[in-house]
């Protein structure tokens, strides 16, 4: 499984997409990472 990670997806758009994503089932076979940009100088 392939880890794909998301960045800065919580502002509007980013969470539409996401719901979205979930809807459709698209992170079946990824494995999802979420980063926000209040997550600056923190450990991957």
């Amino acid at each position: 499984m392939q880890n794909v990670g998301f960045i800065g997806w919580r502002g509007m758009v980013g969470s539409v997409l996401m719901d979205r994503m979930v809807q459709e089932n698209d992170f079946a076979n990824i494995n999802p990472i979420f980063f926000t940009t209040s997550q600056v100088g923190q450990k991957a």
